[in-house]
């Protein structure tokens, strides 16, 4: 009987955890932009003005399409709960404040808006058609300058960013700015139908760009040199790429081979694929929330969302700061005898993290003390313990929350 109910349990988890579930947004609209601000809470935007909405990490949508634009609404940025930013082919920059229920401000940027990235709630950028524009008062006003910047954009902070554009004839560039976009610097140039379709930079130093070709480069000299990882003579685009650390990272594009999203766990020495995400059609974005809850979507309202990093282990150092508290299921699960919890806190303050058995004793605290904005990860050992159900309590400012894990032995 204790064996029966065992190997039932480990069915559970087992289900519990697969690796990269598939989701339907919105049957037969393409996705264009996401953003995510949690494991359940999140946007995507695309074709024909579509604009959906999930909080319950995408069991359920709400639709938020306004009127007022029947353009296609290709890039969204939501920086809280409640403030976010919609970039339409429509030559406007929109902005809500009560979580894209209303959108009260709309601003004419004087070009179709393809791409749109905020740093905080005051500084941020759009780009599309060779335009760029910076806002440093939270949309209120934009300044607008000629720039390469006619695909993807990414900004480190404020001075520090890159753009790619494609130049036609299977020709494209990839620009650096160092001082907030006055100025642009070419640092790499492709051929052969090799055209970059995003850049993506962890640090100063090390970044990545992907493209047609299932073509993929990585700089560990800020741009000034690449070294190729990845191509194939006769592939597709890939559209995305986003890691979550130096070494981890997914990209995501055109399905070739049955193959349409890549993975490494070693910076892109290696770029194995992602069997767990295989698409029909095309993937546009990959978007991680923290070092294990990551997103991709894609054409056809097709959404793959993961809980833990894809099944990888030994996730840590996340890129960036927390937009919000959030308690992530502890991987591996069940574990024996040491697993990794992970959180995230949108603030500096302090933060107490304890484990109870099944009776509501305490067994262990791993976290008792101050600490910074970010995403936090640390190995509870439970070599002392007893097999069975645990749980694990954030507590930090009025925010808990409880989850449970089993101990094998």
């Amino acid at each position: 009987m204790r064996i029966l109910l065992l190997v039932l349990l480990l069915a559970a988890f087992k289900t519990a955890g697969a690796q990269w579930q598939p989701i339907n947004v919105t049957e037969g609209s393409d996705i264009f932009g996401a953003s995510f601000l949690s494991s359940q809470t999140g946007y995507v935007c695309g074709y024909g003005n579509r604009l959906q909405k999930t909080t319950d990490g995408g069991v359920t949508w709400i639709d938020l399409s306004f009127e007022g634009t029947q353009h296609n609404l290709n890039s969204v940025e939501f920086i809280n709960n409640l403030t976010g930013f919609l970039a339409s082919s429509n030559d406007t920059v929109y902005k809500t404040i009560d979580g894209g229920f209303t959108w009260y401000h709309k601003f004419f940027i004087g070009y179709p808006v393809m791409n749109i990235q905020f740093l905080d709630s005051m500084n941020g950028f759009a780009s599309g058609y060779n335009k760029f524009s910076v806002t440093t008062n939270s949309g209120a006003s934009w300044t607008t300058s000629s720039a390469p910047a006619d695909g993807n954009i990414y900004f480190l902070n404020s001075l520090t960013g890159w753009s790619t554009k494609y130049l036609g004839g299977g020709n494209s560039e990839l620009h650096k700015t160092t001082n907030g976009g006055v100025n642009w610097t070419l640092q790499l140039s492709t051929t052969g139908f090799r055209i970059l379709y995003d850049v993506f930079f962890v640090n100063q130093n090390t970044g990545w760009v992907s493209g047609y070709r299932h073509y993929i480069a990585r700089t560990t000299n800020g741009g000034a040199n690449w070294e190729v990882q990845h191509e194939t003579e006769s592939g597709p685009g890939l559209y995305s790429i986003r890691f979550i650390n130096s070494q981890t990272g997914w990209t995501a594009g055109d399905r070739q081979n049955s193959v349409s999203c890549y993975y490494t766990t070693n910076g892109g020495s290696d770029w194995l694929a992602e069997s767990g995400v295989v698409h029909s059609g095309r993937l546009t974005k990959v978007r991680f929330t923290s070092g294990v809850n990551g997103w991709i979507v894609g054409q056809y309202g097709k959404a793959f969302k993961t809980l833990n990093a894809g099944g990888l282990t030994g996730i840590k150092n996340p890129v960036g700061g927390a937009n919000s508290f959030e308690l992530n299921q502890n991987f591996p699960n069940p574990f024996n005898p040491s697993t990794v919890i992970s959180f995230s806190v949108p603030e500096q303050g302090f933060v107490s993290l304890k484990i109870f058995d099944a009776l509501g004793r305490e067994v262990a605290e791993p976290v008792n003390g101050i600490l910074k904005n970010g995403y936090h990860s640390v190995t509870f050992d439970a070599g002392n313990l007893s097999a069975g159900i645990y749980f694990y309590r954030l507590i930090s400012g009025g925010y808990s929350s409880v989850k449970k894990m089993m101990l094998l032995k």
